[in-house]
């Protein structure tokens, strides 16, 4: 059993493992206790005596004849269903893997001496970062729509040549936004020191609707999770790929420094530094749960 707090649990990926560890199906149990009780009573009585009463005789004959005929029934019907609470069901999918040698714990030792393979279930204590693309894409928005469209256009047209101007540039924003942010999934970045973890987690398998992924930020985390790529230290995790067309919206984004600059130089600031890529070496993980 996981001695923590799960804050995600990806209960698709948990049930697809419960029915491959547990033969297809979930045990699932019907009790019926049925009880009867039926009672009969029956009584007779007949008493007799005699009295002599100034020398008459009275004769006094008493007789009771009491039936009773009594059923009781108790009828009891129980239906019992075994039912997994979500973090109930992980742990026993969790000890079943375990059982099984099928979940590695590793450690930073492990990646730098490659002994981690893809498609391997592993366990591991990462801390999360604050590198967000879609963050810091949101933020410029944001910011953008603060002021008026038409002021900030006219400070573009006076500096920049061309016919991009900002509400062009705000339009591409937001469909990129959408693009990062199709199917509420994103990317957060763990480091287990000078190792990159990438996770892309669905935001609506976090257990605390009410909270937000990066109020987790700095913490220290406990991952399980299927090892879907393994990138080396000459290579990088891309942080666009969602998207299917990375290399345009690298070129877009580098191509917004002049525009952004403007307006840093008018007193309006807004990030201008966007993370596409987090540099290997490192791990692509498909998240089955976290806990803290």
């Amino acid at each position: 059993m996981v001695n923590g707090i799960p804050v995600y649990i990806n209960q698709d990926l948990v049930l697809d493992l419960a029915a491959l560890m547990c033969d297809g199906f979930e045990q699932s149990r019907t009790v019926r206790n049925r009880e009867e009780v039926e009672a009969h009573f029956r009584t007779t009585q007949e008493n007799r005596f005699q009295e002599t009463v100034q020398k008459r005789a009275v004769v006094t004959n008493e007789k009771d004849f009491g039936k009773f005929h009594g059923e009781i029934n108790f009828l009891k019907d129980v239906n019992s269903n075994i039912i997994f609470t979500d973090f109930s069901r992980f742990n026993i999918v969790r000890d079943m893997l375990l059982d099984k040698n099928m979940i590695k714990q590793i450690i930073e030792k492990d990646i730098f001496d490659s002994k981690i393979k893809c498609c391997e279930y592993v366990e591991f204590t990462a801390n999360m970062t604050t590198t967000s693309l879609l963050s810091s894409i949101n933020t410029l928005i944001g910011v953008i729509e603060s002021y008026d469209i038409k002021i900030l256009d006219n400070l573009i047209r006076e500096k920049l040549a061309g016919i991009t101007n900002i509400t062009f540039i705000l339009n591409q924003l937001k469909f990129l936004s959408n693009s990062l942010s199709m199917n509420n999934t994103t990317d957060i970045v763990l480091n287990i020191n000078c190792f990159n973890v990438v996770l892309t987690v669905n935001l609506n398998d976090f257990s605390n609707k009410n909270a937000y992924v990066y109020d987790l930020a700095h913490s220290e985390l406990r991952v399980l999770g299927k090892v879907s790529r393994i990138v080396d230290v000459d290579n990088y995790f891309d942080l666009l790929r969602k998207t299917a067309t990375s290399d345009y919206y690298n070129r877009f984004l580098e191509s917004l420094a002049p525009y952004l600059a403007v307006l840093n130089s008018n007193g309006i600031l807004v990030p201008d530094n966007f993370t596409t890529k987090v540099n290997g070496p490192g791990l692509n993980v498909i998240p089955v749960a976290i806990y803290v």
